[in-house]
C-alpha cells in the first residue's frame, strides 16, 4: 500500500483536529497534499463542554485551508464526555473507513517515537472498529498507519505488513476460515446496530439536554444582559458624579486661585495709591518748581531780547522780503502751518527760506520772539541757522534746505528714492545729537517742544537741521 501518493484518500475521510488550531492545521495539511479530486475531508471536533459558539469559530480556520487549496470540506462539532470515547462512537455511528488523527501534540515530536504519545490516540487505536483505517500524525508527518482488521503499518515504506496466511499449506481451519469470519462479521453487524441505536438514543437524549441548555444560557444571558446593562447605568452615573466633582473641585481651585489673585490685587492697589499719593506730591513740587523757573526765564528772557535782536547778523525790512518773494508769491510758498506760512526766496544773492508769522495769534508774537532769542544764542552744525529777522514783518529768515522734510523723503514725495538704512541711522544719529545740545544748554536748557519728520530738514548732502 502506498502512503505517500496523491490520490491516497478518493472518498470520505475524517480528520479529527485538536483544541490548538497550530497542531490541528499540520495534520489538516497533511492529508490536503494526499486526496483526489473526489475526496471530501470531514472536520470533526470532539468538544466536552457545551461551548459550541467558539469551537465553530476555531473550526472555521481549518475551513479556509481548504478553501485556499479548494478542497471540498465540512466541519461537525460533537459533545461527549470523553474525547476518546465520542471518536469511537462516531467510527461505530457513520461507518468511518478512513480517520486522519494526532499522535501527539507538534511540540512533543521525537524523530525515535514509534507510537502515539496521546492518551487519546492510543485509545482510540486499541477499541475503536477494525474496519477503520486510521493514520497518526506528528508534526505534519505520518508516524503511524492502523490498518483494517488491526494490521499495523509504520511510517517506512519498505516495511509493509500482510495480513494473509503466508505460504503455508492450507489445512482443516484454513477451509473453515471464510466461515468463521462470516459468523463473527455478522456478531459485529448485530452489535453495530445495538452501538448505533444506543448512540441515536443517546444523540437524541443529549439534543434535548441541548435546548434545555440553550434555553437556559439563554435565559442567563438575558439576565446577565440586564445586570450589565444595570451596571453600566450605574457605572455611567458613577462617572458623570465623579467628572462633576473633579469639575467643582477644579472650579473651587479657580476660586481660591482668584480670591488670592484678588487679595494680592487689593494689596498692590493699596500700594499703588500710597504710591500714586507720594508720586502725586513729588509731581506737585515739581510742577511747582517748574512753574517758578518758567517764571524766572520768562523775566530774563526780557531782560536778553534787545541784546538778542542786537545779536543777529541781520535785519531785513519788509520791502526786502517783498522783492525776494516775489510779493509773497504763492509759487514760492513751500510750507503752511497754523503758526503762519514759509516761503522759498532770494534775498542779497542767497536763497533762503522765509518764515511769515501770523501776527494775529499771540502764540505767534511769543514764538517769534522766543525763536530770535534763542536761534540768536545757539549754533549747532544740526541746527537751521538763523540768518536775520524783520520785525515789520514778523517774520525769520533761514537758510534754505533743497531737500525737502524727513517726512516727505520717507513718503517718496515726488517720486524720490526712499532713504537707505544707512542714511536713516545717520539721521537718528544727528537728531540725538542736536537735541543733546539744546538739552545742555546754558544758562538754561532749550526744549524744541514739536519734534516730528515735517520740522526736520534735509540739505543737498542729506544731513539734517
Amino acid at each position: 500500500m502506498m502512503l505517500s501518493q496523491k490520490s491516497l484518500f478518493r472518498g470520505r475521510v475524517f480528520v479529527a483536529v485538536p483544541e490548538e488550531p497550530r497542531d490541528g492545521k499540520s495534520i489538516l495539511s497533511w492529508v490536503i497534499d494526499r486526496v483526489s479530486d473526489s475526496a471530501e475531508i470531514i472536520i470533526v471536533h470532539i468538544v466536552t463542554s457545551p461551548d459550541f459558539e467558539s469551537r465553530q469559530q476555531i473550526l472555521d480556520c481549518y475551513l479556509d485551508q481548504c478553501s485556499r487549496k479548494k478542497v471540498r470540506a465540512e466541519k461537525r462539532v460533537f459533545l461527549f464526555t470523553d474525547i476518546d470515547e465520542g471518536l469511537i462512537h462516531l467510527i461505530n455511528l457513520y461507518g468511518v473507513t478512513e480517520l486522519v488523527i494526532g499522535a501527539a501534540a507538534d511540540r512533543h515530536y521525537r524523530r525515535k517515537m514509534k507510537a502515539p504519545q496521546s492518551k487519546t490516540a492510543l485509545s482510540v487505536m486499541q477499541k475503536a472498529h477494525s474496519h477503520c483505517n486510521m493514520w497518526f500524525i506528528c508534526k505534519g508527518k505520518l508516524m503511524f498507519f492502523r490498518e483494517a482488521n488491526y494490521c499495523l503499518l509504520t511510517k517506512s515504506r519498505s516495511a509493509r505488513p500482510t495480513c494473509g496466511v503466508g505460504n503455508r499449506k492450507m489445512d482443516l481451519r484454513s477451509l473453515l476460515q471464510p466461515n468463521l469470519e462470516a459468523k463473527r462479521l455478522e456478531y459485529m453487524y448485530t452489535k453495530d446496530i445495538e452501538i448505533r441505536k444506543e448512540i441515536e438514543a443517546e444523540i437524541s437524549q443529549q439534543r434535548e439536554e441541548t435546548e434545555t441548555l440553550k434555553k437556559a444560557t439563554l435565559m442567563l444571558q438575558n439576565e446577565l444582559d440586564w445586570y450589565r446593562y444595570q451596571w453600566n447605568k450605574n457605572a455611567n452615573a458613577l462617572q458623570q458624579a465623579s467628572k462633576q466633582k473633579r469639575l467643582l473641585e477644579h472650579r473651587i481651585s479657580e476660586l481660591d486661585s482668584v480670591a488670592s489673585h484678588l487679595g494680592e490685587s487689593m494689596r498692590a492697589s493699596d500700594s499703588l495709591v500710597l504710591s500714586l499719593k507720594l508720586e502725586y506730591s513729588k509731581v506737585k513740587r515739581e510742577r511747582d518748581d517748574a512753574v517758578k523757573e518758567a517764571r524766572d526765564m520768562r523775566m530774563e528772557k526780557e531782560l536778553t531780547e534787545p541784546r538778542a535782536y542786537g545779536a543777529m547778523s541781520s535785519e531785513f525790512s519788509l520791502a526786502e522780503l517783498e522783492q525776494a518773494t516775489q510779493a509773497f508769491s504763492s509759487s514760492l510758498n513751500i510750507g503752511e502751518g497754523g503758526f503762519g506760512s514759509v516761503y522759498k526766496g532770494l534775498l542779497r544773492s542767497t536763497t533762503v527760506a522765509i518764515k511769515i508769522l501770523n501776527t494775529e495769534s499771540l502764540r505767534a508774537q511769543s514764538q517769534f520772539k522766543q525763536e530770535v532769542a534763542i536761534l540768536s544764542r545757539v549754533r549747532h552744525p544740526n541746527l537751521v541757522t538763523l540768518i536775520g529777522a524783520s520785525p515789520e514783518a514778523s517774520a525769520l529768515v533761514y537758510e534754505f534746505l533743497p531737500n525737502g522734510s524727513l517726512e516727505d523723503r520717507l513718503n517718496c514725495v515726488n517720486s524720490t528714492l526712499p532713504l537707505s538704512w544707512q542714511v536713516r541711522i545717520q539721521i537718528i544719529a544727528e537728531v540725538c545729537s542736536a537735541l543733546i545740545f539744546l538739552h545742555k544748554h546754558k544758562p538754561h536748557p532749550v526744549v524744541h517742544g514739536d519734534l516730528k519728520p515735517g520740522n526736520i530738514l534735509l540739505d543737498a548732502n542729506l544731513p539734517l537741521r
